[in-house]
């Protein structure tokens, strides 16, 4: 379910543009979209292949995350590691490939590097300013199941600020005769 108003927060998230998805436990941003100035939502559409429209009360450009093709040439899956420079608020990373989302309750100051590893035996997320950053993870995120499928991976993350950026790195793997 997803909903829009005029809130700017919801059990203790805070919310970019007045739009949350429910997960079954709580409100999560969904963080793929930046409304110009501060909206107020009159009106939600989501057709059935998960397209959006959205009725709001200010005018001008609305903006998406970018979507970035990562291609994992390996036979096997593969657990990328994630680096993000700040500035900027942290919403969303998502597989549009594997339909695997993160969503965080994070701000990363200016300088801040935070490093998301996805590797099931040496998972972290750690920021070089503050140490463990686990607890940002918001509930309902499936971090367990962050990865490269072979071939074309679509990737995006939402981070609420224009200098901000980000990297992926990952080992390409290759199956075997015995897997």
């Amino acid at each position: 379910m997803v909903i829009g108003g005029d809130f700017t927060t919801a059990g203790g998230l805070t919310f970019p543009d007045r739009l949350a998805k429910w997960t079954g436990s709580r409100f999560i941003p969904i963080g793929d979209v930046e409304l110009p100035g501060s909206p107020s939502i009159w009106g939600l559409h989501i057709a059935t292949d998960g397209k959006m429209t959205v009725g709001f009360t200010t005018s001008g450009t609305a903006s998406m995350a970018n979507v970035a093709t990562v291609t994992n040439a390996g036979s096997a899956e593969a657990y990328p590691i994630i680096t993000m420079d700040g500035p900027g608020t942290v919403f969303q990373l998502a597989n549009f490939t594997t339909r695997t989302f993160i969503y965080f309750d994070l701000t990363l100051l200016t300088g801040e590097t935070a490093t998301i590893n996805f590797s099931p035996e040496r998972q972290t997320f750690t920021s070089d300013f503050r140490g463990d950053l686990r607890h940002t993870i918001v509930s309902g995120s499936e971090l367990s199941s962050f990865l490269l499928q072979p071939g074309d991976n679509y990737i995006s993350l939402y981070i609420n600020n224009a200098s901000a950026t980000a990297s992926i790195e990952y080992t390409e793997l290759h199956e075997t005769i015995d897997s």
